[in-house]
């Protein structure tokens, strides 16, 4: 059997996979030992293997899809083995202990996911794949954490650690080092949310030599400066002075910086989530106007195709913002608007909190019976998922309802439960 030189095995070398083979490996279970070798050649581009894969592909049954680029920016050649690397690509991260999901739909995908994605399977250099399958690795393990932060954290730092591979540093220096730095970025925001601060600022610190050392992708350093934001917004949740505000500024300066940084970048939808992340800001800012702005200017950098849970982001943002500053008009053109993409997004807050501004919309106009039901269902979903500090302004807007209509049982029912969410707030007691 042939086999492919590579720095990390025993003796430099490891065999080629065939398809039949790779077919069997991808249905069972990994061990530390096969996501190594699959590192050593998918992860360094070895064309034996990869071209394995691409017959493995080309004669699938319709389990795994070979186009599946309708609604996504950006094209693949039909029968690329899309679904295939992806499938490896989890299977690298479902080593043992790890209880990862070996399937994941492709409507799920970020921009950047998408984007490794199709790098790696339309490319036809070997240096290129290797570091487009290597980001879509990183992503995706990325994107595990963030799901499953207690135990998964440690994933992503093996993710990260295996960026430090000597192949890579030979092969391609300065984009070796722009990833690994978007590695120790991520990493550094995971062990922040985790709270281990000293951990996550150390990993933040040696992201920024990195970046600063050589040129690097400008897109990977907007992301390094939206993490730096993240940070500043975590201070000043923390800080009980006067600082809180002058780190959102400092959290708004790299937000900027990271707009400059994606101006001129190819994949609109990357430039266009900063955008949304700004006008986030500016809303804690209470800069209503600027946010508003800013969600403006991310629906029109959307491109046709993109993933829809951006422009619900940035269309229910913008009706949050519309209603804290009265324009219930314009709020209630962005929920109609958004409607038929509320169903993609799986956070159940956002779910609960669009009932919340139909509400208020419906209060506005005068549609008593319709506001009830409205805020009635807001209350009962923030209940449900125990956010407290949510359901006591939806009760306050219900008190305003019932003194409205005069509906005095209800009112004093309503009276009663913001009595007992206080009771249950309040430090004295």
């Amino acid at each position: 059997m042939e086999s492919h030189q590579t720095h990390g095995a025993p003796g430099g070398y490891t065999p080629h996979y065939r398809p039949k083979e790779l077919c069997q490996a991808l249905a069972g279970e990994w061990t530390a030992e096969d996501r190594r070798r699959a590192l050593d050649h998918f992860g360094r581009g070895c064309p034996d293997c990869w071209q394995a894969l691409d017959e493995l592909a080309r004669c699938e049954d319709a389990d795994f899809p070979l186009d599946v680029t309708a609604g996504r920016e950006g094209t693949v050649e039909p029968g690329a083995p899309v679904g295939r690397v992806l499938e490896l690509c989890l299977a690298l991260l479902a080593t043992p202990g790890n209880h990862v999901a070996r399937r994941q739909r492709f409507a799920e995908l970020r921009s950047m996911e998408w984007h490794a994605l199709t790098g790696a399977c339309t490319t036809r250099d070997p240096d290129e794949k290797a570091l487009a399958f290597r980001r879509l690795v990183l992503e995706e393990s990325r994107r595990l954490s963030l799901r499953h932060r207690s135990y998964l954290v440690e994933l992503l730092r093996t993710t990260v650690d295996e960026l430090r591979d000597p192949w890579l540093k030979k092969r391609v220096p300065e984009r070796a080092d722009s990833l690994q730095a978007l590695g120790l970025a991520y990493l550094a925001d995971d062990l922040r949310v985790a709270g281990r601060t000293g951990q996550a600022r150390e990993k933040l610190w040696e992201a920024k030599r990195l970046l600063n050392e050589r040129p690097c992708d400008p897109e990977i350093y907007a992301t390094y400066c939206e993490i730096e934001a993240d940070f500043a917004c975590a201070r000043s949740d923390r800080s009980k002075t006067d600082s809180p505000r002058n780190d959102l500024s400092q959290a708004s300066n790299f937000l900027a910086l990271a707009e400059k940084y994606l101006r001129d970048y190819p994949i609109a939808e990357r430039a266009a989530d900063t955008l949304v992340r700004r006008g986030l800001l500016y809303m804690r800012l209470g800069n209503l106007a600027s946010a508003i702005e800013a969600f403006g200017a991310a629906l029109r950098a959307i491109p046709a195709g993109a993933d829809p849970r951006l422009r619900l982001d940035a269309l229910h943002h913008s009706a949050v913002a519309e209603v804290r500053r009265g324009g219930y008009a314009a709020a209630k053109r962005l929920l109609e608007e958004a409607k038929p993409l509320y169903g993609r997004h799986t956070l159940p807050q956002i779910l609960v909190q669009r009932d919340w501004l139909w509400g208020l919309v419906y209060l506005d106009a005068r549609l008593y019976a319709e506001a009830e039901e409205a805020l009635r269902t807001a209350q009962r979903g923030f209940q449900r998922l125990g956010m407290a500090g949510d359901e006591a302004p939806v009760l306050t807007d219900l008190q305003k309802l019932y003194t409205l209509t005069g509906n005095l049982d209800a009112l004093d029912a309503v009276r009663a439960r913001l009595s007992q969410l206080t009771d249950r707030t309040d430090p004295v007691n």
